[in-house]
């Protein structure tokens, strides 16, 4: 558990076009935010940008529900890159060599044997892109039942409900699969129903009570 707005930074440029790439560093855990300090201040920032994604989630205390801030990821650091694979082990297995005791190594698909292969494939980084805002932050996301089906009306799941496998609506939970590295594991992410019960007056009843008969006159 952790509360962080380490990655909320005017100096993002974080970019979704197409030629930008993303690779994985292993680090130690609890050194993923000194890390990317570390990184963003050594790489040449128009062609590197270190983060950690972190999401909003949900606990309780004293039955009422908390957000609080969760690196997805512990351990783990992403770089988003313009350079191919052979620059980036340039460029990053020097800083890899003498932080050897916080960074272990550049990620890799087949264990590093091959240094074409530490970009994570696109369908995965897509998927991620998809989730995650301009901070590098997974927030939570709002719906409603009509008609017995789920539909999310704000958030990053929404259009994403065919990919909810679990819905825990009173523990506003919902679980998906996601990706990484070639792995395959499940998410819970925040997602809070919404009372769309119509009110009084939209259902055509009116909550006016009806005038008070007069009394009879007397004869």
């Amino acid at each position: 558990m952790i509360r962080t707005n380490n990655h909320n930074n005017k100096e993002n440029n974080y970019n979704k076009e197409n030629n930008w790439h993303w690779f994985a560093l292993h680090v130690r855990s609890n050194t993923e935010i000194a890390i990317v300090n570390m990184l963003r201040t050594k790489l040449d920032t128009n062609k590197y940008l270190a983060f950690i994604i972190v999401k909003e989630a949900l606990f309780w205390e004293k039955g009422i529900p908390r957000l609080y801030h969760k690196i997805i990821f512990p351990g783990y650091v992403i770089v988003q890159t313009k350079s191919n694979a052979d620059d980036v082990i340039r460029d990053i297995q020097p800083i890899v060599n003498i932080s050897k005791s916080n960074i272990y190594k550049i990620l890799s698909y087949d264990n590093g044997s091959s240094s074409n292969n530490i970009m994570l494939c696109k369908s995965e980084q897509a998927m991620w892109e998809s989730l995650i805002d301009s901070d590098f932050f997974i927030r939570a996301s709002f719906g409603i039942i009509e008609k017995g089906s789920l539909q999310v009306t704000t958030g990053p799941l929404i259009g994403k409900e065919d990919a909810i496998k679990k819905l825990n609506k009173y523990k506003s939970r919902a679980i998906i699969d996601v990706e990484f590295a070639g792995e395959f594991m499940e998410m819970s992410l925040v997602l809070k129903l919404l009372d769309n019960k119509p009110d009084s007056k939209s259902n055509g009843k009116s909550d006016k009570k009806p005038d008070k008969k007069p009394d009879k006159k007397p004869k």
